[in-house]
């Protein structure tokens, strides 16, 4: 039992200290916490994430993810465009147009192992991003160009394209949020830890004397 204790401890303790720490360092000036996707390309005329769905109260999304921030700089010097939009009116816009489909999950390092982008034919042209009206938050332009959104219930697409609608599109993208109760959560993750690591440090000095108190007792 003081075993698993101190294995339970010493996983929070591993995760809470991990926590902190990109708490306290891994933000940038604007007080983001960054995932990198890395470089990711399609030969289509646009790149595209899997749907994510929103489920939760917009109060507890907002105190547990705060504001999102979706970046991309292209790579052949066009301009880019950068967007998050309902999955529904994307699924509209890009319908018949050859694009990619970006899977796989971002760490703060860059992409997973598994990370892979599926290619999707089509025949038919996209028109240029910026005159649709339904993005929930979109940027355009050169160099770098960042999206920022306050994440509420719906389901909801990620689209980065060049700002004209051609294709192929090779693009540098990341993705942050504030998570402003990272901090709170990650120490307490630690306090849990050392708590239970105290206990279970305990139960394996209590459970060896008792085991050396009966082999040394008169037989």
């Amino acid at each position: 039992m003081g075993a698993v204790i101190t294995a339970i401890a010493t996983g929070l303790l591993v995760a809470g200290a991990t926590a902190l720490a990109t708490d306290r360092l891994g933000r940038d000036a604007a007080g983001f916490v960054t995932s990198g996707i890395g470089t990711v390309s399609t030969n289509g005329a646009a790149l595209r994430s899997d749907p994510v769905l929103i489920h939760s109260d917009p109060d507890a999304v907002t105190r547990v993810v705060g504001e999102v921030a979706l970046q991309a700089t292209a790579h052949r010097g066009e301009e880019v465009f950068v967007a998050i939009g309902p999955t529904a009116h994307v699924a509209r816009y890009l319908d018949g147009v050859a694009h990619g489909v970006w899977r796989g999950e971002a760490t703060s390092t860059g992409p997973t192992s598994g990370s892979r982008v599926d290619e999707l034919a089509g025949t038919s042209s996209a028109t240029r991003p910026g005159t649709q009206t339904f993005w929930v938050a979109s940027a355009s332009g050169p160099a770098t160009q960042t999206a920022r959104w306050t994440p509420e219930p719906g389901n909801w697409t990620a689209v980065v394209m060049d700002s004209d609608g051609s294709g192929p599109v090779t693009a540098d993208v990341q993705v942050a949020a504030q998570v402003p109760g990272l901090g709170a959560t990650s120490a307490a993750a630690v306090w849990t830890g050392v708590g239970l690591l105290d206990a279970g440090i305990a139960v394996i000095v209590v459970g060896a004397r008792s085991r050396r108190e009966r082999e040394e007792a008169p037989r």
